[in-house]
């Protein structure tokens, strides 16, 4: 039976994944809602020869995930050590990288920032910062966010006016 009809019956959808096959795609896959964790399914004891490697050089699952950016289709950067490629034969491989970037998620969820703009201020955690286009619009404010320790402060004249601490 060919892999498209039984993947999603033979394990369990991790919480928060969905079924993010495209009829074009080579294996059926899964994915975060995020899309910063991408599972793919491949069939090797199907059509995986007609790739010309042979069987045993493929793995049954392959995992790529980033804690910050989207990773269908995307060509990552080799020096980004934050970006993970994992293939294996063992599922339960694949749910300890699914565990590994959720505690990242988490950590980056409680990591704080107070941004002060004369009497307004407001706090944004360093995943929505990381995850909102700030790397290209605001470096030194994606720089601040990855980097920065509690307590530590980003003068308003590298941010739009705006002076930023972490908090947390």
């Amino acid at each position: 039976m060919s892999i498209w009809n039984t993947y999603s019956k033979d394990y369990p959808m991790p919480e928060g994944f969905i079924n993010s096959a495209w009829g074009n795609d080579v294996f059926p896959s899964i994915a975060h809602e995020s899309g910063r964790i991408h599972i793919w399914f491949k069939d090797v004891d199907g059509f995986i020869g007609d790739f010309g490697q042979p069987p045993e050089d493929w793995k049954k699952y392959e995992i790529m995930s980033h804690p910050t950016k989207e990773v269908y289709g995307e060509h990552p950067d080799p020096n980004d050590p934050t970006h993970v490629e994992f293939q294996t034969n063992d599922w339960n491989e694949i749910l300890e990288k699914i565990e590994a970037w959720e505690k990242t998620q988490t950590e980056l969820k409680q990591k704080l920032f107070r941004f002060h703009d004369g009497d307004a201020s407001f706090t944004l955690n360093a995943l929505e910062i990381l995850t909102n286009d700030t790397e290209e619009d605001e470096p030194d404010l994606y720089e601040f966010a990855r980097n920065a320790k509690v307590g530590d402060f980003l003068s308003g004249a590298n941010v739009n006016g705006i002076d930023v601490t972490r908090t947390q």
